[in-house]
């Protein structure tokens, strides 16, 4: 298993990509770097990097979950 798949696979994210706010998918290739409150990925896009939010070191994709997070960060 590559070094890029175990980065993946530590976070618990869907295999066939993650959808944004605007219901594009998005298949996830690499870790690129991530802090305290969140991890950027890059995708098969070589234009576009994705960052989510973390918690308990597993990616937010729950819509209410992500609501929560803006409003305790403003």
């Amino acid at each position: 298993m590559s070094k890029n798949k175990q980065d993946l696979d530590q976070f618990g994210l869907p295999k066939q990509g993650l959808q944004d706010e605007w219901g594009q998918l998005h298949k996830l290739t690499k870790v690129l770097g991530r802090g305290g409150q969140g991890v950027v990925f890059r995708t098969t896009d070589p234009d576009l990097v994705v960052k989510f939010i973390l918690k308990d070191n597993q990616v937010v994709t729950n819509t209410a979950e992500k609501e929560t997070y803006k409003k305790k960060a403003v």
